[in-house]
């Protein structure tokens, strides 16, 4: 029987191999690509995995990509590779300096969205939305929801936004400036937002108690499924987070179900009282009604994340 310290070196040796072999593998894989992004420094030479980390994911993430843009266009280069490892079977990323090009690739018949995306169904209890879905999934949602952006129904949005804010400053900003009293305006900002689409998007009248619920669940789940620690990916049920995580998600997803069913109620309703046409082109109204989705858990998977998307912007 070896010693344990065999056993150990030799797992060791096996893994440094195969972190070796795979690391191989995909340098020769991206000699296929178009080069990296120019480095910050503007030394002439490739941003590389450090420099890039460091680019994207500090305060001035923004101009990073800005700056990579310029320097690709004055040398004539519209594609440039991204130095970070991606998941398969993409070994990277890429950023796009034209916006024509940028428009070619997306609505080109043979593309499909990164494997990343995914992440975002876990959001939604693990059922593809618009943001993740490819082909048919995402075709019908997005082609059903398109009427409620037009401009009549935006000029509608604009209203009920105008009687939201009214509302938010008779209720909320009056009487804290009379007491003198001082308030968090980014948060105030954000169930305000919440409540306007709600109203405009939904027609529904969320309580202060739900804004608080779908917040609190959402950065849970964002926290945990979005920026997920790999060991919590391949060990799921050995991290209370990851449970958390889900039961927040759970939470999401029987919120949706009441906006669903809110909307239904109100039209069965109005229908029932014969007074005429209900509002039929509100985003909720295009996903309970069309006919292509395969069932309600893929309509709350999109009403999640229109509202996820909305509160966010």
């Amino acid at each position: 029987m070896l010693p344990i310290t065999y056993i150990v070196a030799i797992a060791a040796t096996t893994a440094l191999l195969t972190i070796l072999v795979s690391q191989a593998r995909r340098r020769k894989a991206l000699r296929a690509y178009p080069p990296g992004l120019p480095s910050p420094s503007h030394n002439g030479n490739e941003a590389g995995f450090f420099e890039t980390v460091a680019g994207i994911t500090g305060i001035d993430a923004p101009n990073f990509v800005y700056q990579s843009m310029l320097s690709m266009k004055e040398g004539k280069r519209w594609v440039g590779r991204v130095n970070l490892p991606m998941r398969k079977p993409n070994p990277c990323g890429f950023l796009v300096a034209d916006a024509e090009i940028a428009k070619a690739v997306l609505t080109h018949a043979a593309t499909s969205k990164p494997a990343n995306y995914d992440e975002f169904d876990f959001l939604c209890g693990g059922n593809p939305s618009i943001i993740s879905a490819n082909g048919h999934r995402w075709k019908h949602s997005r082609k059903g929801a398109a009427p409620a952006f037009s401009s009549n129904h935006i000029k509608r949005m604009n209203r009920v936004c105008n009687e939201e804010l009214a509302r938010w400053k008779a209720e909320v900003l009056d009487p804290l400036a009379d007491s003198g009293k001082s308030f968090d305006v980014g948060k105030e900002m954000i169930y305000l937002t919440i409540r306007v689409i709600s109203a405009a998007a939904f027609e529904y009248d969320i309580s202060e108690e739900e804004i608080e619920e779908f917040i609190r669940n959402l950065e849970i789940s964002i926290r945990e499924f979005i920026f997920m620690d790999p060991f919590h990916r391949w060990f799921p049920f050995f991290f209370p987070q990851v449970w958390r995580a889900k039961r927040a998600a759970a939470a999401m997803q029987k919120f949706a179900y009441r906006v669903m069913e809110n909307y239904r109620n109100k039209k069965a309703s109005k229908d029932k009282k014969g007074e005429g046409e209900f509002e039929d082109d509100t985003i909720i109204s295009r996903i309970i009604n069309n006919p292509n989705y395969a069932n309600d858990d893929e309509r709350a998977a999109d009403v999640i994340i229109f509202l996820s998307a909305g509160h966010d912007t």
